[in-house]
């Protein structure tokens, strides 16, 4: 297991953003977001055609989501970007593992399983500078 060194910035922001999750948040608009819609996956749904592409063209077993929110659209069928009213499990069709820190039914990872996809969508920008390169060497550690 390798040893990751979280900023004090990065710890304050998985506070922040767990109680983003439980509470909601407002949107710079005035709008406020449901704490169901908090996080809840629909940003990866714009790739998961190109996703589908990805795993056939390279012969995908499983994938890792990095990051993956509440990862709503795993389980829960929709229609939205093409999908065709089936859930993101089934669409892809391969063994799928969902983290996210700042989600608590999604915080724990097997630290050394290895997979031959991980995504990381919608993520990074969230991630103080100075956490990014142990970040990014924890996402890379974690391909084949």
């Amino acid at each position: 297991m390798q040893n990751y060194k979280p900023s004090k910035q990065y710890l304050e922001n998985i506070e922040y953003y767990k109680k983003m999750h439980l509470e909601g948040y407002n949107l710079i608009d005035g709008r406020k977001r449901s704490p169901q819609d908090a996080y809840d996956g629909k940003s990866t749904l714009i790739y998961a055609t190109l996703i589908k592409e990805i795993i056939k063209k390279n012969n995908i077993k499983n994938i890792l989501d990095y990051g993956c929110g509440k990862a709503f659209y795993y389980e829960n069928k929709t229609n939205l970007y093409d999908i065709n009213n089936q859930s993101l499990k089934q669409l892809w069709q391969v063994d799928i593992d969902l983290y996210d820190p700042c989600y608590e039914d999604r915080s724990n990872i097997e630290e050394d399983k290895k997979y031959d996809l991980v995504l990381c969508i919608d993520v990074l920008e969230h991630i103080p500078q100075i956490d990014i390169d142990w970040v990014l060497n924890r996402l890379i550690s974690k391909a084949n």
